[in-house]
């Protein structure tokens, strides 16, 4: 699975402000700005997915089984966790200063320590692959032999049972769980009934090796991104470098830039009519 972050505003900005460093430093040659753009992918919190070129500062939208011009997004969105945004977070948990309280039950400890990590997760605290392997720790175990865990996005329960997660329609209460003090005496081999803890064992290791150890809930989907690269503006047919569409003359080598014979918004480089005089897309004046 890839290992995904999630990315405030402030932080993607200066993710393309870096790219745009970068690619200008080697002269933006189409082959290196394929590269960087497949890495400046990102998915908003409706699942839909966007692209950004950081020479043109234009962003793409999927829609309609392909890239389309589009203002850029507002609010969080998801991406690469190697992508370079400082001030991403830390995997500090839970923030400095945060009051914990112990919870009444194990079900409501288990829920809240579920609730602090996914809430890590959306605030860019924790990569998917972390958030993933802690949550992965946080499990319940009844005196039957089933693993409990709660969904990270329903907040419902679910039991490992017959090879896959069932619902349930409450969470287990503390008298059906196995405590501290059982798992250490099972761990010793201090119970009377030795019967019970080979059923235990059992129970639980056929649990894990069939697969108990994944989430009934992932932290985030997969990252299913659309397989058509993102477009790239025309080539200079000059030096071969990327011509911002828009200008009459390439900003690399001073040739005559490349000339798209479409209108468009001079923001978000949507087709526009020679009639407009504001944007349809993004509302800006095109006058």
């Amino acid at each position: 699975m890839i290992d995904l972050r999630t990315y405030g505003p402030d932080q993607v900005a200066t993710a393309l402000a870096m790219a745009r460093a970068y690619l200008e430093s080697t002269g933006a040659r189409p082959s290196e700005l394929t590269s960087v753009l497949a890495r400046l992918q990102f998915r908003d919190p409706q699942g839909r997915y966007w692209a950004a070129d950081p020479l043109s500062q234009r962003w793409y939208q999927w829609q309609g089984g392909a890239w389309q011009l589009a203002a850029a997004p507002s609010g969080t969105l998801e991406g690469l966790a190697a992508l370079d945004a400082p001030g991403k977070g830390t995997d500090e948990l839970p923030p400095e200063g945060a009051e914990i309280e112990t919870p009444p039950t194990a079900a409501e400890a288990a829920s809240e320590l579920t609730e602090r990590l996914i809430t890590a997760y959306q605030a860019g605290r924790l990569s998917s692959e972390r958030a993933d392997e802690l949550l992965g720790r946080i499990a319940l175990i009844d005196r039957q032999g089933r693993i409990w865990r709660r969904g990270v996005h329903s907040g419902g329960w679910y039991t490992f049972e017959n090879g896959g997660w069932a619902s349930q329609p409450e969470p287990p209460p503390d008298e059906a769980l196995l405590t501290r003090s059982d798992l250490v005496a099972w761990a010793n081999s201090e119970s009377p009934d030795d019967g019970m803890d080979d059923q235990l064992a059992e129970a639980v290791g056929s649990a894990l090796w069939s697969g108990a150890d994944t989430l009934p809930e992932p932290v985030t989907a997969p990252w299913d991104t659309p397989d058509a690269p993102p477009p790239l503006w025309p080539a200079c047919p000059q030096c071969e470098r990327e011509a911002i569409l828009g200008g009459r003359f390439c900003p690399w080598c001073g040739q005559p830039a490349p000339q798209d014979e479409k209108p468009r918004c001079p923001r978000c480089g949507s087709l526009t009519k020679a009639t407009d005089r504001f944007c349809g897309k993004c509302g800006a004046p095109l006058s």
